[in-house]
Formats: C-alpha cells, sequence, structure tokens
C-alpha cells in the first residue's frame, strides 16, 4: 500500500518537485521510525547490525534538493525491507503511526 502511494505521488507530482521532496522526506522520517521499530525485534546479531546500518543509511536521502527517480525506487526498496521484516519477526507496524 505504502509503495503503491509513493508511486502515485511520483507519477502525479514529477513537474511539481517541491511538494514531491516533501512527501518523500516525510516518508523517510516514517521509514526510519519504523526501522528503528523493528530493530529489537530481530534476534540475529548480524541482521541486527546490517539493520543499524541501514537505519543510519535512510537518513542521508531526507533533505536532497530534487526527488529523482533513485529516490523512489530507494524508497520501495525500504518498504519491501520493512514487509520482509515483518513477516520474519511476526511483528505488523504501521508506517503512518
Amino acid at each position: 500500500q505504502s509503495q503503491k502511494n509513493v508511486l502515485r505521488k511520483y507519477i502525479n507530482n514529477v513537474s511539481n518537485t517541491n511538494s514531491l521532496t516533501e512527501f518523500i522526506d516525510g516518508e523517510i522520517i516514517n521509514i526510519k521510525g519504523v526501522l528503528k521499530k523493528l530493530l529489537p525485534t530481530v534476534n540475529d546479531d548480524i541482521t541486527s547490525i546490517k539493520l543499524r546500518e541501514v537505519t543510519e543509511q535512510v537518513g542521508k536521502l531526507t533533505g536532497s534538493n530534487e526527488a529523482t527517480e533513485n529516490t523512489v525506487v530507494t524508497l520501495m526498496r525500504y518498504y519491501e525491507l520493512i514487509k520482509e521484516l515483518e513477516n520474519v519477526t511476526g511483528k505488523v507496524k504501521n508506517l503512518h503511526s
């Protein structure tokens, strides 16, 4: 659902980069929050270390002057990662809570 929302915003706001950038920045904050909430539920040490690294990396996407196709693809990958983590850990988190 979140992936569809990002694609919809991207398609509808390609020419309105300010609006799209603000939306993406908000989504990045949400993703980072969800990843931080999921971190304690991961039992594997290696996965936990990698997840910490990913959480740090996602923050580097905010403040970008332009929302590119690469940024949208990266968001989609983060959503997929969250979905997989939720399946593995048995936790269901709402991205917009």
